[in-house]
């Protein structure tokens, strides 16, 4: 099985990948068939991010593939053309077996091979099944969503909006990029500290006591 993924596909969900080295499953990009064409999924636990490759065909079975920094740095360079990663499964081995290349494309079709990983690249493991976080109510508008500085949410890119989240505590995020999705998870349930005195505001209207 030889498949090509955009660079675009992989830098916008790269940052998502988990760096824990208790969990190796989702340490790297999970990478599936959806209509026909490449769906890109990563996560940290945390925070969760997919996107439809709409340049690229779709692998014939579900791979995770582990991209090193020398990969997603020779993915990150400017080029006068367009930059994929060529990645080669073999389709029968258990744990799979995989081999990635970085191609880059001039304006004239030429290819040329800017890095190769020398190790296998595919991760033994089940990747988990993200569908289950994300919130299925999805927005038809942006009512009820507001914007975010990107700061606060970097890993999105330059903007990211925020819808509620329909019971899972989850947060749906959707960018610029129409073919993206994002999803931060909700943290796990501690200690409810109380508002601070600090910070009500002085005009804010005071409470008033049932009789």
């Amino acid at each position: 099985m030889n498949f090509r993924v955009s660079a675009q596909t992989l830098l916008a969900v790269a940052p998502f990948v988990s760096t824990e080295q208790t969990r190796p499953y989702i340490g790297g990009i999970h990478l599936e068939e959806y209509s026909g064409r490449l769906l890109a999924v990563a996560t940290d636990g945390h925070c969760l991010a997919a996107r439809l490759d709409n340049e690229c065909g779709a692998p014939c079975r579900p791979v995770t593939i582990r991209f090193a920094k020398p990969a997603i740095a020779a993915l990150r360079k400017k080029s006068a053309g367009d930059v994929f990663a060529e990645i080669t499964v073999d389709g029968l081995s258990e744990p799979p077996v995989a081999s990635l290349r970085i191609i880059s494309i001039d304006q004239h079709g030429r290819e040329t091979v800017t890095y190769i990983d020398p190790e296998n690249v595919a991760i033994d493991g089940t990747f988990p099944d993200w569908r289950r976080v994300v919130p299925q109510q999805f927005p038809t508008s942006a009512a009820g969503s507001f914007g975010v500085n990107p700061q606060l949410l970097a890993k999105f890119g330059e903007f990211a909006r925020i819808f509620p989240d329909d019971g899972l505590g989850a947060m749906l995020v959707t960018t610029e990029d129409p073919d993206f999705l994002g999803v931060v998870m909700p943290r796990r349930a501690g200690i409810l500290a109380p508002f601070p005195q600090w910070a009500v505001r002085t005009d804010a209207p005071q409470a008033v006591a049932a009789e």
